[in-house]
């Protein structure tokens, strides 16, 4: 039995229409499920304990990741590597503009909140909070050695 339309060899008649064939062969591309950021937050500020460099330490989730991508960028993955200098080159640049007006801000802060942005509350409480702070201890480890295949 033959189709009443003839296939051009493409898969198409006549008219350009598709024979025997949906137009849309992959159908709706399935939908991302949004994040929440209440679940998110919950998640990141969640605290874990951990063992690094020998000592037991309690981290939160979101620090914990971050550890994680530096070890992992020490070790030599380029990927990470090039995320955390890109993150850390915007850091400085944030931290270098709000440095050079911190009196100001500060000062803004502490008469009228609502007036300074949300980012540069950020970067100045970061400021705040991390003066005295004791660094983490993290002991780097060399990368592993490849074993090399014999061709």
């Amino acid at each position: 039995m033959t189709d009443e339309r003839s296939d051009r060899g493409d898969g198409r008649d006549e008219k350009g229409r598709w024979v025997n064939t949906s137009g849309n062969p992959n159908g709706r591309p399935r939908k991302i499920p949004d994040l929440d950021m209440a679940n998110l937050i919950n998640f990141a500020e969640k605290p874990i304990n951990l063992t690094i460099g020998g000592e037991d330490m309690v981290l939160t989730q979101q620090e914990a990741l971050l550890q994680a991508m530096y070890q992992s960028a020490m070790k030599g993955r380029v990927t990470t590597q090039r995320y955390l200098f890109e993150k850390m080159a915007e850091a400085f640049l944030d931290l270098a503009f709000v440095q050079s007006r911190y009196e100001e801000y500060s000062e803004a802060l502490a008469k009228d909140p609502d007036s300074v942005p949300d980012e540069v509350k950020r970067v100045v409480r970061m400021m705040e909070s991390s003066t005295g702070r004791p660094r983490s201890k993290i002991r780097m480890t060399t990368p592993p050695t490849r074993k090399r295949r014999r061709s």
